[in-house]
């Protein structure tokens, strides 16, 4: 549930990580660079540095692409640094 300060955008997501919809996403970081891959953000991260945006569809180990790196998903994305949202952490 978001208002209207969200913009709807495909990223590149993880391979093989089953995610539901409404999860945190943020860069994934591997020593210390960022891949452009996007992952669930973790607790660790309570400030949100990394925060991209909310994952719009849920992803299943019984999807077609599920082992697919770099497979586009639809990733909620805020446009302002007011937007509201319910998601996952």
């Amino acid at each position: 549930m978001a208002d209207q300060n969200w913009k709807l955008t495909e990223y590149a997501v993880v391979a093989s990580v089953a995610l539901e919809e409404g999860t945190a996403m943020g860069i994934q970081i591997t020593s210390n660079t960022t891949t452009g891959i996007l992952v669930a953000m973790g607790a660790e991260n309570a400030l949100g540095a990394d925060f991209i945006g909310i994952l719009a569809e849920p992803i299943a180990a019984t999807d077609v692409d599920y082992a697919t790196a770099g497979k586009l998903k639809s990733i909620n994305v805020p446009t302002s640094k007011f937007a509201e949202a319910v998601f996952t952490v």
